[in-house]
């Protein structure tokens, strides 16, 4: 483990055990878990680390502290997935196929299908940050989600060239965003 608390491949590095946790803060710990799955679905949740005396087996209970990182996915992530390679192929083929889009309508589908699917689950994953009140309460989903798409169509559509570095894409993310984010709490 470095200065950091990572591992040489970057992860972060286990101090620990579940199996060293104290008989007494055992409860505490499964609260937790439980409320870190009640509180972010499996598409929101990346990880969580549990870290410090706890897992080391030193805890002394009523003194230390339950020290938990939590990492979670976020937009930036939701649009690398949604950008495949596939998903920009069939865009540029629907895009350029007047009569596949009027077969597309005719079937009762509006828009680009799966740029539309994409604002839905960008849409309903910005609707939960705003219910756990990561975002303002007057973020404007609606408007949110299909900017957020676009723009990551923009970025990601440019077929002569390799995918957008992670940095260009959570640039635009973050630029995007930055009026609907919750200010911090003083």
């Amino acid at each position: 483990m470095n200065e950091r608390g990572l591992d040489r491949d970057g992860t972060i590095a286990r101090e620990g055990s579940l199996d060293r946790v104290p008989a007494t803060l055992v409860p505490l710990v499964d609260a937790a878990r439980a409320h870190i799955t009640d509180t972010f679905d499996d598409t929101r949740l990346h990880s969580a680390y549990l870290y410090g005396s706890i897992p080391r087996g030193t805890a002394t209970p009523g003194v230390s502290d339950l020290d938990l990182q939590i990492v979670l996915h976020d937009e930036t992530d939701a649009l690398q997935d949604l950008f495949g390679p596939d998903t920009v192929a069939i865009v540029a083929l629907i895009t350029c196929r007047d009569g596949l889009r009027a077969r597309l309508r005719e079937a009762g589908l509006t828009g680009i299908p799966l740029a539309m699917q994409g604002t839905a689950m960008i849409a309903a994953y910005l609707t939960a940050e705003r219910e756990l009140e990561c975002l303002s309460g007057d973020a404007d989903i609606d408007t949110l989600a299909p900017t957020l798409v676009g723009a990551g169509h923009l970025l990601f559509a440019d077929r002569t060239s390799a995918p957008p570095q992670i940095a260009a894409v959570r640039k635009m993310v973050t630029t995007l965003m930055a009026g609907a984010l919750r200010p911090p709490q003083s």
